[in-house]
């Protein structure tokens, strides 16, 4: 969570007039904004950080990443390293997951040394404890 912190900050930040985003930058730069007073900052802040961190969201649990021709080429560079980021996530996910069916499972355990000497299993131990095992 806190890399869709940092990414929901980070677009606010690269947001531009003529952007995909330009609401966010506008946000800032109108003349609401410019005779509010600091309370109606902080609000309109908010207010644009959670459009931010959801737009983000949506995008990270959609695996996709939006990038159209109006978008600033920091925006691109942005949603490029963000896209990167959800394909080697998603990768190590399935890798992960893959390896479960590689692992064998374990059939014959053996819960005590009763069992073992039963099963004529092999026991290693130190030869020290040679006299105690038998």
């Amino acid at each position: 969570f806190f890399f869709l912190f940092l990414i929901g900050n980070i677009n606010i930040w690269f947001s531009n007039s003529r952007g995909e985003h330009s609401a966010w930058h506008q946000a800032f730069n109108n003349r609401v904004w410019k005779s509010s007073s600091k309370l109606m900052r902080i609000q309109i802040s908010i207010q644009v950080f959670m459009e931010s961190i959801l737009d983000t969201f949506i995008n990270f649990c959609g695996g996709a990443t939006q990038v159209s021709k109006e978008s600033s080429i920091s925006h691109a560079i942005l949603m490029f390293g963000f896209g990167s980021f959800i394909l080697i996530l998603t990768a190590s996910y399935t890798a992960s997951l893959a390896s479960f069916l590689t692992i064998p499972v374990n059939v014959g355990y053996t819960y005590n040394m009763d069992e073992a000497v039963e099963n004529n299993l092999k026991i290693c131990a130190q030869n020290e404890l040679n006299e105690t095992i038998i």
